[in-house]
């Protein structure tokens, strides 16, 4: 009766071990994600800066564009030539 009691023992100690084992894969497989999603978040980050910085060069863009718009309007009201001095 002794000898099923210690082979009980020895597979609840054996299950005991390979529980532990499943515990500390699973914590290093937690870490990792976890570095994985911080190495996420911070890519999001330095990609949401460059598009700023996009975005305020599009506006320095539509500036100078707007400015050349309004330079080329005035240019052109220079050069209206009434219509007395078309050629015919």
């Amino acid at each position: 009766m002794l000898g099923r009691h210690e082979t009980r023992i020895s597979r609840l100690e054996r299950d005991v071990s390979e529980i532990r084992i499943d515990f500390s894969s699973l914590e290093n497989r937690l870490l990792y994600l976890n570095k994985d999603v911080m190495r996420i978040g911070d890519t999001v980050d330095v990609m949401n800066l460059k598009l700023e910085a996009m975005n305020a060069g599009i506006g320095r863009l539509d500036a100078k564009v707007d400015s050349i718009e309004v330079r080329v309007a005035n240019i052109e009201g220079k050069l209206d030539i009434s219509p007395a001095f078309e050629p015919n």
